[in-house]
């Protein structure tokens, strides 16, 4: 299943392509990188869309520079939050719960909320990108990005 991942604060000079398809690749099969991420319109966040395995915990966390990249998924609704599965939900999950999956490299020293929050509750609805709010013609309004 194709999904659009997130990279939040992710430092601008990473927004390359052929550096953010490697990212992809770490969280499943990279596809694409958005086109707002490449031109660095978007500066809050890097954005990627990756097919994901449906029988395997989502990546959570990619190392980028020896620091702790949170990684957020849009639109997945049936995230399960004891096992990280996408499909169903906690409520009706029948594995033990599993263990973080974050792609290979060094440990870094300073993390962001978000990292603690990943690392001590492994899976939870932090994994899912929120939607923001734009505003039009002088009106907020909920927005997807």
């Amino acid at each position: 299943m194709s999904a659009w991942a997130r990279l939040p604060g992710l430092p601008v000079e990473h927004y390359e392509e052929g550096f953010l398809m490697r990212i992809g690749n770490a969280l499943g099969k990279a596809l694409k990188v958005d086109f707002q991420t490449l031109s660095a319109i978007r500066g809050k966040y890097a954005r990627l869309c990756v097919e994901v395995g449906l029988k395997k915990p989502l990546v959570l966390f990619v190392w980028v520079d020896n620091e702790l990249q949170v990684v957020e998924y849009e639109g997945l609704k049936a995230i399960c939050f004891e096992c990280g599965q996408y499909g169903h939900i906690a409520t009706t999950c029948r594995s033990e719960t599993g263990t973080p999956v974050a792609a290979a490299g060094d440990e870094g020293q300073d993390k962001t909320r978000k990292q603690e929050e990943a690392e001590n509750n492994p899976y939870g609805p932090w994994m899912v990108a929120s939607k923001r709010r734009t505003r039009v013609d002088g009106k907020a309004r909920i927005g997807t990005v």
